[in-house]
């Protein structure tokens, strides 16, 4: 009963028909059948309020108003909840509200990626759905004594095409764009980020997001796309090209609010409640201390899930600091 047709967009672009399993599908819109739930557009959240008392926080004030709350869990990413918590100081809190660690918008991480395509000229690859094969052979150790450290993870990429190729390498004809996507098997390689202070999220005196970021764990990488252009020699494709993505090809990052059992180095509690603040919490890729080499959305979403167990039993005893 999918109303998939089986287009070759799948990858990396949404679905106009809703047959794909992302968060609107999955998660929004059953949410949204729920009578004791409301989902607000067009509401651009400018900080969170802080409580008379001082001790918590009350809502958060938007472009369109206040809303007032007795629970109030940010989930905007692992740049933009960091920003707003920087955005809400108060003279209580000069350096951002749940920054007595000034730990927040701190260990900013995403990967390190690199786009493969392996070239064989006799042999045209047809694959519509080629995102089928991971290889994590590298991802616990290199294999080499020398270097007894992780490299990370090699998967398909969705297949590219002729526009996609183009679309990255503006100056190769057309008629090459072409005959390499359909001669290309495609791979994406992905290394762990390692935790850096001073690799962060901030605000200028405006208000305006800055991010600073220096990758790290760099000649893992380098090694993890030698390893595999000699094992991609070896079967058989005798052209490996391979294109290192920078920051503005991030889909995965995390950080920024990390979770902890110390006050004094981290932001939220094992529950993902903020140290300083009893009612605010924060449930996306922020808490996360570490990115690993995989895509981080499964564990984000597991954690979402033990957290509103934990809430659920606060609401039951009604008890709040």
């Amino acid at each position: 009963h999918s109303p998939c047709v089986r287009c070759p967009t799948c990858d990396g672009f949404p679905c106009l028909l809703r047959a794909k399993g992302d968060a609107e599908v999955c998660g929004v819109t059953p949410a949204l059948a729920h009578a004791n739930v409301r989902l607000l557009t067009r509401h651009r959240v400018l900080r969170l309020l802080r409580g008379a008392d001082g001790k918590g926080v009350e809502g958060v004030e938007t472009d369109q108003g206040a809303l007032r709350a007795r629970v109030v869990v940010l989930a905007a990413g692992a740049v933009h909840s960091a920003a707003l918590l920087l955005a809400s100081a108060d003279a209580t809190a000069p350096r951002g509200l749940a920054n007595s660690s000034d730990q927040v918008g701190r260990n900013y991480m995403c990967h390190l990626n690199s786009a493969c395509m392996a070239l064989k000229a006799a042999q045209e690859n047809t694959t519509v759905f080629q995102k089928t094969l991971a290889i994590n052979d590298f991802y616990d150790d290199s294999g080499d004594p020398d270097y007894p450290y992780p490299l990370g993870h090699i998967q398909n990429l969705g297949k590219v095409t002729p526009a996609l190729l183009h679309a990255q390498q503006p100056l190769l004809p057309i008629p090459v764009s072409a005959w390499t996507a359909s001669h290309s098997v495609d791979w994406w390689l992905t290394t762990e980020d390692l935790p850096d202070a001073d690799n962060r999220v901030t605000l200028d005196s405006d208000g305006q997001i800055r991010l600073a970021w220096q990758p790290k764990n760099r000649e893992s990488h380098q090694r993890l796309c030698a390893q595999w252009r000699r094992i991609l020699h070896q079967a058989g494709f005798p052209l490996v090209f391979f294109q290192a993505m920078d920051i503005s090809a991030t889909a995965h990052q995390v950080g920024t609010c990390r979770f902890g059992e110390d006050p004094k180095d981290s932001v939220l509690n094992p529950w993902c409640k903020t140290h300083d603040i009893d009612n605010l919490y924060v449930v996306d890729a922020s808490f996360m201390p570490s990115i690993s080499a995989v895509n981080p959305s499964l564990t984000i979403m597991a954690n979402a899930i033990r957290v509103a167990a934990h809430l659920a039993e606060r609401f039951k005893t009604g008890v709040w600091a």
